[in-house]
């Protein structure tokens, strides 16, 4: 009879501890599938604020890169129009160089762009310096540089900013 008792108290027990079990395993479980969907919305959002700036870096690249730009920048009082063209040039190298990591965050096809937006910006100052004498005035100079703008019809600059808009989805 006694073994009846412990049987008795023993089989509700024992269906109360596994349901308990089942319960707080299946609550586990869901507890940690929520810090894993957690996780990862966290992360697919560091990855957009990260592409985002990218975007931003690279708009800003085009903009510092812009001939106009860049002789408001660098233009010094005794320079010459070759050596504005020159300081041109190293400061729109500098400008990719320091944008190179940029890369990781967007399109091959628009870091192609980007790419040739740099040679063609360098391309349209040294040519407009070419043919420049070594005394020839900074105004010399961006007569050469507006008139190479106007036979391609756009800044290549201007283009890059069109493609990262695109690609940004603006």
């Amino acid at each position: 009879m006694e073994i009846w008792e412990v049987v008795k108290y023993c089989i509700p027990a024992l269906v109360v501890f596994i349901t308990v079990y089942y319960l707080f395993d299946s609550y586990l479980k869901n507890q940690i599938k929520l810090k894993n969907l957690e996780l990862q919305a966290q992360s697919k959002d560091n990855v957009v604020i990260a592409k985002m700036q990218a975007y931003e870096r690279l708009m800003l690249f085009c903009e510092r890169i812009n001939p106009y730009q860049m002789k408001l920048r660098l233009e010094l009082p005794e320079m010459s129009g070759k050596q504005l063209a020159a300081s041109m040039i190293i400061a729109a190298m500098q400008e990719f160089e320091h944008n190179v990591s940029q890369q990781l965050y967007v399109t091959p096809t628009l870091w192609k762009i980007i790419q040739t937006v740099k040679d063609q910006t360098l391309e349209i100052i040294g040519k407009s310096a070419e043919s420049l004498g070594t005394n020839a005035s900074i105004d010399d100079f961006m007569k050469n540089l507006d008139q190479a703008i106007y036979k391609i019809g756009n800044l290549p600059t201007e283009n890059g900013k069109q493609a990262i808009k695109r690609e940004a989805g603006l």
